[in-house]
């Protein structure tokens, strides 16, 4: 092509300043001697380059270049256009472009080139020999067409299904005293959900195995433990005393689980000596809910005792009833509870809390009752391990199961958390601060003082999480479809296993093509002999 000729001094004087920052030096200068028209050669290309716009440019290249598209700011200098091509990775563009705009410019006697950022993208005429004059130019400008094209989508449920677990402890409690004497436990849980799906009753008993024994879902039977069509208890220990432990899935329906209040009642005998359930009793109800979920703040909750009656004999005859809950009963304390006939005479356990780090309950956040079992092999102590990596905890349980007890701590992460407040005080289920737990893996572990009183496998961690219900906008996609179905996806590998979005509002915004800034880059003309 035809090179673009012209005398260094004529271009100099008509070309337009567009502020570049010429920084003038004599580098590589191994043989100093007598300044030449040579050594003058490194700024008269440089001056010329930087201040020469590539519309102004007589070069069919450039005018090339500037017909298909390739340059798009005619105001770009030749130093700057050549930068923006060496950002853009297009090094063999700025080196043919400064190859043409050049040709003709230099003795051919003399060897040139062009450095960016000291990244060689043009030499001219044999390699840079021991004497080297340099002149350096700082350029930036805009990278245009960065941003590509395409569309980004986020989504949020305004509607969902979320599978929970709630469970409703049997308080370690008894009384009947003397052999044969029964004792009576009614237990009254409040459902506020209906669509349950699975259930199950477990039950830990210190006491006989009387197979008159009973155990009462809204008076329908039971059969769990040792009554007459049942499969015997899961675990059980005859020495000294007798105690066994037993679950039973139930058939949902069969139970008449209503919402409101639903009744557990347990009848049970006594060996000699009281009869008492231990810890790990339990209702587990899982159950599927729709609609829009925020959680609640302030948290109120009322714990209603369990109704108590107790037998014994002689002097003994009213024998005294006992319970293991979160309140401190006093002394001569009568225990009578009927919520469904009797709310305001029933014993029972209020208290409220506000959240002090609202900032857990923003909006977009579902709350989700979880739980998992303990895993191990029969011991004394049990634990495991749970990443809350992508799980906000705002509370937790710890449900202990045990055949017989003496006094039970809990840890987090090797942190005593709990220790009974005495001999054989220990509760069904320990309350687990949630700032106790701490992002990622949690290790909880159960140990039982007494060395051959097992913690069993069926003891449960329960913890509540805010599941988030939205997400932001992502990668961005050729189509609205593919970005579309990229949002729903990220939305659903954020909900897990527990909720299912319903309904999805999902806004999507188109991108064009958006300049940026590059710079500053210096670039170099070098000119040697």
């Amino acid at each position: 092509m035809k090179g673009y000729y012209f005398t260094l001094d004529a271009l100099l004087a008509s070309a337009i300043l567009l502020g570049s920052i010429v920084l003038f030096s004599n580098l590589y200068v191994s043989n100093p001697a007598k300044a030449s028209q040579t050594d003058f050669l490194s700024t008269d290309l440089a001056r010329s380059l930087s201040t020469l716009s590539v519309g102004e440019a007589d070069n069919g290249y450039v005018k090339e270049l500037i017909a298909n598209g390739t340059i798009t700011n005619l105001g770009n200098s030749v130093f700057e256009q050549a930068a923006e091509f060496w950002v853009e990775g297009r090094t063999d563009l700025a080196g043919k472009l400064l190859d043409n705009i050049t040709s003709g410019m230099v003795p051919k006697n003399v060897g040139f080139g062009f450095y960016i950022d000291g990244d060689p993208v043009l030499l001219h005429n044999n390699s840079p020999g021991t004497r080297q004059i340099s002149s350096k130019v700082i350029v930036s400008g805009i990278q245009r067409n960065t941003t590509p094209e395409g569309f980004n989508a986020r989504t949020f449920a305004t509607k969902i299904r979320k599978n929970t677990t709630d469970v409703f402890p049997l308080n370690t409690e008894g009384g009947a005293f003397d052999n044969g004497k029964k004792l009576y436990i009614t237990k009254w849980v409040f459902l506020n959900f209906t669509g349950i799906t699975s259930s199950k009753l477990t039950v830990a008993v210190h006491g006989d195995t009387s197979n008159d024994d009973r155990y009462e879902i809204n008076n329908v039977a039971v059969d769990i433990g040792s009554c007459g069509s049942c499969d015997g208890w899961l675990y059980e220990n005859t020495t000294s005393t007798w105690k066994g432990f037993d679950t039973k899935t139930l058939n949902v329906p069969s139970y008449n689980f209503v919402p409101g209040w639903n009744k557990i009642f347990l009848r049970l005998h006594s060996q000699g000596g009281h009869t008492h359930l231990h810890p790990g009793g339990r209702l587990e109800l899982t159950y599927q809910a729709e609609g829009k979920f925020t959680p609640a703040n302030p948290v109120r909750k009322r714990i209603y005792l369990d109704n108590i009656e107790s037998e014994g004999s002689g002097q003994s005859i009213n024998s005294g009833i006992w319970a293991i809950v979160p309140a401190e009963l006093p002394e001569g304390t009568e225990l009578y509870s009927d919520p469904p006939a009797d709310q305001a005479g029933s014993s029972y356990v209020e208290y409220w809390y506000r959240i002090v780090d609202s900032s857990k309950l923003k909006f977009g956040k579902i709350d989700v009752s979880i739980v998992y079992n303990f895993t191990g092999l029969l011991d004394n102590q049990i634990s495991s391990s749970w990443d809350f990596s992508n799980a906000e905890v705002i509370e937790a349980f710890a449900h202990i199961a045990e055949l017989d007890s003496r006094n039970v701590s809990v840890s987090i992460n090797s942190n005593n958390v709990f220790v009974s407040p005495s001999a054989n005080a220990v509760p069904s289920y320990v309350y687990l601060d949630s700032n106790k737990v701490v992002p990622g893996i949690n290790t909880i572990a159960l140990t039982e003082s007494c060395t051959d009183c097992f913690i069993l496998n069926e003891s449960r961690l329960q913890y509540l999480v805010l599941v988030p219900s939205q997400v932001g906008y992502g990668d961005t996609f050729p189509t609205k479809q593919q970005a579309i179905d990229d949002a729903i996806q990220r939305l659903h590998d954020v909900l897990g296993q527990s909720v299912e979005a319903l309904q999805l509002d999902t806004s999507v915004v188109a991108l064009s093509k958006v300049p940026s800034l590059w710079g500053p880059t210096i670039i170099e003309a070098r000119v040697w002999k």
